[in-house]
């Protein structure tokens, strides 16, 4: 359709963190009648975009990915420009579980947008540089509607998390807390949730040398979720902050 001046229009319901075409593209936009109303052609270039529907009680927040080339975003997506970092790398630190973490402490509603966005505490830029990236891929082509069913993308998306929090100088114990606040992530995806446990202790053990295993906080907080013992999110917790 490029080809023939059409360029696929993606919704928030086309993506998923890391992943784009988890549903067939159902609007087009012609470049020429973009011409004619605006003086001038889409930007062809890869973008990254987030989803406007959200809340701090849904699975995850914040769920980002990167367009492909000649694409557009609708209005349920929200397209975020870089100028000093790559689209992967933007989508990386908004797919991270502790700046998710640091939006659900501020968001109401059922919308996510700049206002949010732009007061949140970032990596530095240097600092996002040196990330191990995720690359958004296709679901089509993978067969997937959400990255833990990709399990070769685990350990990028593991590694990634950490070094984001290392970023935000956070340890593995403040990684089990904020692990703890994502219940409906915990119950829909066990199988990666217990994954990500696992490598958090290994953390753990790697920089303390000779403690115990941390106590599943995450799984104890789920738990207790389930059966309405205690509120979605404990009280008190650690806070990102700039470098």
């Amino acid at each position: 359709m490029a080809e023939k001046g059409f360029w696929p229009l993606y919704e928030g319901k086309h993506i998923e963190q890391f992943l784009v075409d988890i549903r067939p593209i159902e609007r087009w936009v012609s470049l020429e009648a973009a011409e004619r109303k605006y003086g001038k052609l889409p930007d062809a270039k890869p973008k990254v975009v987030f989803r406007d529907i959200a809340s701090n009680t849904n699975e995850r927040t914040c769920i980002a990915a990167v367009l492909p080339e000649r694409s557009c975003a609708g209005n349920t997506l929200a397209s975020l420009r870089s100028e000093s970092l790559a689209p992967a790398i933007v989508a990386t630190v908004l797919n991270s579980f502790p700046l998710d973490f640091s939006i659900r402490l501020r968001t109401a509603a059922t919308h996510l947008n700049f206002t949010y966005i732009t007061r949140i505490a970032t990596p530095t830029a240097d600092a996002a540089r040196r990330l191990p990236v995720v690359e958004t891929v296709s679901g089509t082509r993978e067969g997937a509607e959400h990255v833990s069913e990709l399990r070769r993308a685990w350990r990028s998306v593991w590694l990634s998390n950490r070094a984001v929090a290392e970023a935000y100088d956070l340890g593995p114990d403040d990684f089990a807390y904020i692990l703890s606040t994502f219940p409906v992530f915990a119950r829909k995806r066990p199988a990666f949730y217990a994954y990500l446990q696992e490598r958090v202790q290994e953390w753990k053990r790697e920089v303390e040398p000779g403690t115990a295993d941390l106590v599943p906080l995450a799984a104890e907080a789920t738990a207790e979720y389930r059966t309405g013992a205690t509120a979605p999110m404990p009280r008190q917790s650690p806070s990102p902050h700039r470098r």
